[in-house]
């Protein structure tokens, strides 16, 4: 009995993932949130770079003073390494 009304009621579920997916897409996003991370505000980086540059903190310092994820410091830390080289 359950399997024939799980049977009656896919079809259903079907047209509801397929209606909220269509309507994400519309909005220009994915399951409701928007499609990717925010940028890291300019002027954040900038503080990042300078406090890298002068050399005095490590990265995990660095990063709980700004308030970002290690990986944030570490993407900046190589962008000045490339712009160096």
């Amino acid at each position: 009995m359950l399997k024939y009304t799980l049977f009656l009621y896919i079809p259903v579920i079907r047209e509801r993932v397929l209606a909220g997916m269509s309507r994400a897409a519309a909005s220009g996003t994915r399951s409701g949130k928007p499609i990717g991370r925010p940028r890291l505000a300019p002027e954040t980086e900038a503080n990042i770079r300078t406090a890298l540059e002068r050399g005095d903190m490590g990265m995990r310092k660095v990063a709980v003073q700004f308030g970002v994820a290690t990986g944030t410091v570490q993407r900046v830390a190589r962008q000045i390494v490339a712009s160096t080289a």
